[in-house]
């Protein structure tokens, strides 16, 4: 089985042989939920909608994507690598 970022490649019939994977929402954990939803509202640009069930939950228009904001007391540092910009000009790299 081969996997990158969009495809994972595995022994089927040559016609399911791709499969598209899309990530349509991650859990950030924050002290604060709704602050740090409406923070990514203000800086970013990103859609907030207000809870959604457990979670403050901030659109990324351009993409089907949720960032699902958490409240956690104590947690451990994680990275997600993502990139901001144009498709030939990055703005900044988060890894």
């Amino acid at each position: 089985m081969l996997i990158s970022a969009n495809t994972i490649m595995c022994p089927l019939r040559q016609e399911d042989r791709l499969m598209k994977i899309e990530l349509n929402h991650t859990i950030v954990p924050a002290q604060d939920k709704e602050k740090s939803a409406r923070f990514y509202e203000r800086i970013l640009g990103f859609k907030y909608e207000g809870p959604m069930g457990h979670f403050a939950q901030v659109r990324i228009p351009s993409q089907s994507l949720s960032l699902d904001f958490d409240n956690i007391r104590s947690f451990q540092p994680h990275t997600m690598p993502s990139k901001l910009g144009r498709p030939n000009s990055t703005i900044f790299s988060v890894a």
